[in-house]
């Protein structure tokens, strides 16, 4: 079982549109990995014929 915490940030200080672009591309780019690195350790376990439940809020 892989429980998961992952949520994307959301931006609420930042008045610069140009800082905001790059704090949410950059919040973009950390969720992703971290969801990439999700799917690699799913993938693993299911190559090795293990039963896998991933829970947590994932958005």
């Amino acid at each position: 079982m892989i429980l998961v915490h992952t949520k994307s940030k959301g931006i609420f200080t930042s008045v610069d549109m140009l800082k905001w672009e790059k704090e949410n591309l950059r919040n973009r780019r950390k969720l992703f990995a971290e969801c990439t690195w999700i799917r690699r350790r799913v993938d693993e376990w299911l190559d090795k014929n293990r039963k896998v439940v991933v829970m947590g809020d994932i958005f």
